[in-house]
């Protein structure tokens, strides 16, 4: 079967003279082929992660270092608002919590009125936890997509 169905031949082959048992074929292909697409983009989705979370804590390491802080910082805040958004889009809840977590440790550093800011070293410290958090996280998910 090809792996691409025109809209125009599914609403074509729906609404002409196709008995019932062709229309619920018809359906029951898009959905198995729906289905596999989404299996196979979650598991790709879940190995950038896996990568995405190394970057995480190497970005975060240098966090502690003035000469790299101004380029970590925008990016760290850049992939945890990322991640926040698309885990929950494609399932992953445990993914986008951590994400929100570290998005919030974030915005906690740059709040300038929190008196219990978190200094730079407890910052980088915090999200190399939840970067590990996040490896835990994503390895837990792909087992369970086998």
């Amino acid at each position: 079967m090809s792996s691409v169905l025109s809209v125009s031949s599914v609403v074509k082959a729906l609404t002409t003279e196709y008995t019932e048992a062709h229309r619920e074929g018809i359906l029951f292909a898009c959905t198995e082929l729906m289905t596999e697409e989404l299996r196979t983009l979650r598991r790709d989705y879940l190995d950038n992660v896996q990568e995405t979370a190394l970057r995480l804590r190497q970005q975060s390491y240098d966090l502690g270092s003035h000469g790299r802080f101004k380029s970590s910082f925008p990016e760290l805040l850049f992939v945890a608002h990322q991640l926040k958004g698309s885990g929950g889009s494609l399932g992953f809840p445990s993914i986008t919590e951590l994400a929100r977590r570290m998005s919030a440790e974030l915005s906690l550093f740059l709040d300038q009125t929190e008196v219990q800011r978190p200094t730079r070293e407890e910052l980088s410290e915090m999200l190399i936890v939840l970067s590990h958090e996040l490896e835990r996280a994503v390895s837990a998910a792909q087992q369970s997509l086998q």
